[in-house]
């Protein structure tokens, strides 16, 4: 075969694989939420309407979605390609099972333990982790244990009997010594301990919470009464830039109208916990967009 007829063979080749590709791409019907994204703005990208989505992925509340939700942007997934999930980076130190992942710019270790059908306390005592807010991009998280997994973790190799679910942290109230902003700071860790409870709407103890339930909760643990609604508790602090916001300080997120619909606990340098939505229970993080304003507990 000659040159010439060569390149025509191989630029048709070429021009047939490159269009299979963008045929691909273009009939795609999910898409993951990133920062900054807002269901709107999502609908005006895939040409579609919020409405529609809505309806599609079951939202109850337009206004609350997370970083890392997977979104169907049409009813039909008959010409896309089947997503493929990538898996999670690991690396097998022995020949027993073990596995770790490195820790990445936006992971914290709610994801790391979804994202590996493991569990936080499972993470958190297979690491020696005292405070599962403080994790460091590159460190290495052991998620599988192998031979010496913790008893319970979905990874282990072996079938111990489970243990018996911890106990949940006593509700009775601490020591009311220190003032408000040093109580609401011992709140915000202790918010940490719930990580993982269920999403359940007008809920506040520890078996599940709203948004608002788990401020009140956690408050009056150390003392501070809040009411169970996030605009009351809104009201209820005093109005603070959130650049401003602190371990502690509550932050709030509004409709466009100003009203206030979602709350979190700050932990402090941009990191919060909330209660975020059925299906996902309180997390560290995950809201798609920042918060429109902190306050502080009076």
């Amino acid at each position: 075969m000659n040159n010439s007829i060569k390149k025509t063979v191989l630029t048709s080749i070429a021009t047939v694989a490159t269009v299979g590709v963008t045929a691909i791409v273009a009939n795609a019907d999910t898409i993951t939420v990133q920062s900054g994204d807002s269901l709107s703005a999502i609908a005006a990208r895939n040409h579609t309407t919020v409405a529609d989505l809505v309806k599609l992925n079951h939202i109850s509340n337009p206004n609350l979605i997370f970083v890392g939700q997977s979104l169907q942007t049409s009813g039909s997934g008959a010409t896309s390609a089947p997503a493929t999930p990538s898996a999670p980076a690991q690396s097998n130190n022995n020949n027993n099972g073990a596995s770790t992942v490195t820790v990445q710019a936006g992971d914290y270790l709610a994801k790391i333990a979804a994202d590996n059908n493991t569990t936080v306390s499972a993470l958190m005592q297979l690491n020696s982790i005292s405070n599962p807010n403080y994790i460091y991009v590159g460190q290495r998280i052991v998620v599988r244990g192998g031979a010496n997994a913790v008893p319970g973790y979905a990874g282990a190799t072996s079938t111990p009997a489970q243990p018996a679910p911890a106990a949940a942290p006593a509700p009775q109230q601490q020591s009311n010594n220190g003032s408000v902003n040093q109580r609401a700071a011992a709140a915000a860790q202790y918010a940490l301990n719930f990580i993982g409870t269920p999403y359940v709407w007008g809920a506040a103890s520890p078996s599940a919470f709203d948004c608002s339930g788990l401020v009140t909760y956690v408050m009056a643990h150390y003392g501070i009464s809040l009411p169970h609604q996030s605009g009351a508790q809104a009201a209820s602090t005093d109005r603070i830039p959130t650049s401003q916001a602190q371990a502690g300080d509550l932050l709030f997120w509004t409709l466009p109208s100003g009203s206030v619909y979602h709350v979190a606990i700050s932990l402090g340098n941009g990191r919060y916990i909330s209660a975020l939505e059925p299906g996902v229970g309180t997390q560290i993080g995950g809201m798609a967009r920042q918060a429109n304003f902190a306050g502080r507990v009076r």
